[in-house]
């Protein structure tokens, strides 16, 4: 058996032990809601709306503070644009 890698050394896992993490998962929980009620929401003020009906995470205020953690997690293959 290989070397195993921790979850931060995987990309697409990184949303979970970043400084942000708590950001990261909430928009990823809030992609995984909207696509268990095929709803297919993309734009960043519908994701802002889901995420202030659901609590908005410290340091989400505004589409302007979304945008970075969208980036990212498309970045780290998490999201599609």
């Amino acid at each position: 058996m290989g070397p195993q890698r921790s979850l931060d050394q995987v990309d697409a896992f990184k949303f979970v032990t970043e400084a942000k993490a708590p950001v990261y998962r909430a928009v990823i929980e809030r992609f995984a809601e909207a696509k268990a009620h095929y709803v297919d929401e993309r734009r960043p003020p519908e994701i802002l709306a889901r995420l202030a009906a659901a609590g908005l995470p410290e340091g989400i205020d505004d589409e302007t503070s979304l945008e970075p953690a969208l980036d990212q997690l498309h970045a780290w293959g998490n999201l599609h644009k």
